[in-house]
């Protein structure tokens, strides 16, 4: 049977890392095992368009290159600093307390509209504005180039400042809002630009290997950490000679796509309500003064703290929705009918999973849905942003960080650095996927795992 290249979305088998902070390499990958991986799903899928601000939850999302599509393709710069605006600033600052701000900025894509709708918190009395999703390259060249911005004090390719438009019912048809540049200034009372990132090669932001230990940099190991032969985009032709392309991203911290595991979400919830009780066993023990236990006894985390793309979780905590089948039709289909229950057979690539279309209901054949390739290079090491409040702005000085430091610094290249999560490469050009869609493990992992976590 033949399938077309993108009818597989390829993951690592690491997204299933860390239920409990680690994971035993040693474990085969057993038949009762595959049988359990038939009820991995896609549960959530969410876009984060304007850096460090509101995400938008999808139910269906175009992988490309850079990761989902329309993901951190939009930034906020300081003018007279240079640097990218981030809610990761440490709490403790006055600067961290204005950025914490962000979170509370709304995206809303519209693409009826071709809009990247953006409004403030009400009482802010700012209209909002709204800028373009998809531009054609020549309007692109005539906006203002924008170089550099710094992020983790490195220069960042040049950017540009979006043209934009007022929001649809906001003004009257010839008055034209406040610019994006103003609203943003007033908002966090310094001056600051909103820039989108360069769509052209030559600006293409290409990504540094994951972090090794020192051991594993004598030894030669970690340099070779994902081939371009491995993409589908891996080469393209620069001035006309084919060179190696790389993996590249937006105006993400580290990797185009962050997977999470709703399981491992579930562990740090419950990793929580162990350290707010009357007497916590020794790793829950001392969290430290700065953990509000009283108050914690009665809130509970929310996922959207972590920032995630794609979360899988288990058919059996899905709920009822998991097997609409509505979302189907609104993708590219395949030629090839297939049996649902059938074995579908693809060439394993480096560290893959393969996911699958939900079968259609009624004894009918279903039809394979294009997908997209991923394959997972690095566990992720979190700041302290999901303290942050992603309703409220607010943060906490320990929860989940200090949660997380008690069990999760489990990576040696990272050991002093709690892990939640694993940071994933699109394989192919273009793909979708969708929430419901199955999650076929096909290859463990073989990272180093920490024996304990580390200790201050």
């Amino acid at each position: 049977m033949e399938l077309e290249e993108h009818d597989l979305f390829l993951v690592d088998r690491a997204l299933m890392d860390f239920a409990a902070g680690a994971v035993d390499h040693d474990t085969a990958w057993t038949g009762k095992e595959k049988e359990k991986e038939k009820d991995i799903r896609v549960k959530v899928l969410w876009v984060h368009p304007i850096k460090s601000c509101r995400g938008v939850s999808l139910q269906k999302a175009v992988v490309t290159p850079q990761g989902l599509q329309y993901d951190r393709q939009w930034a906020i710069r300081e003018v007279e600093t240079e640097q990218m605006c981030t809610a990761r600033e440490y709490p403790s600052t006055d600067q961290g307390r204005l950025f914490q701000q962000m979170v509370l900025i709304s995206p809303q894509i519209d693409e009826a509209s071709n809009l990247l709708r953006v409004t403030f918190p009400v009482e802010t009395g700012l209209p909002g504005f709204a800028v373009k999703l998809q531009v054609e390259d020549a309007e692109i060249r005539t906006w203002q180039r924008i170089s550099p911005t710094i992020m983790h004090k490195k220069p960042l390719p040049p950017s540009f400042l979006p043209s934009y438009t007022s929001i649809p019912g906001t003004f009257p048809e010839d008055d034209l809002c406040p610019s994006p540049d103003e609203q943003l200034s007033t908002y966090f009372g310094k001056p600051v630009q909103f820039i989108r990132k360069s769509p052209f090669i030559e600006d293409i932001r290409t990504l540094a290997p994951p972090p090794v230990t020192k051991a594993m940099k004598e030894n030669g190991q970690g340099h070779e950490w994902l081939k371009s032969e491995d993409l589908e985009y891996g080469f393209s032709k620069i001035n006309g000679v084919k060179q190696e392309r790389g993996v590249e991203t937006g105006f993400a911290d580290g990797y185009p796509v962050l997977l999470a595991n709703e399981e491992s979400f579930n562990n740090v919830q419950s990793s929580l309500n162990a350290a707010v009780q009357p007497t916590p066993d020794a790793t829950f023990g001392n969290i430290g003064p700065t953990f509000d236990k009283d108050a914690w006894k009665t809130k509970t985390l929310d996922i959207r703290r972590f920032r995630a793309n794609v979360i899988v979780a288990r058919s059996g905590i899905l709920g009822d929705g998991m097997e609409q089948q509505e979302t189907i039709d609104c993708v590219n289909i395949v030629d090839n009918e297939v049996d649902g229950d059938e074995d579908i057979k693809m060439t394993d690539t480096p560290a893959d999973v393969k996911v699958r279309a939900t079968a259609l209901s009624g004894g009918r054949k279903s039809r394979m849905v294009k997908r997209g390739g991923m394959i997972c290079v690095s566990r992720c090491g979190r700041c302290q942003l999901p303290n942050v409040n992603p309703d409220t702005a607010e943060a906490d000085k320990a929860v989940p960080y200090k949660i997380l430091a008690k069990y999760r610094r489990v990576d040696p290249a990272q050991k002093f650095t709690p892990i939640f999560g694993v940071n994933a490469v699109p394989q192919q050009l273009y793909g979708v996927i969708h929430v419901g869609d199955r999650v076929r493990v096909k290859k463990m992992n073989d990272w180093e795992v920490l024996g304990v976590a580390s200790k201050d």
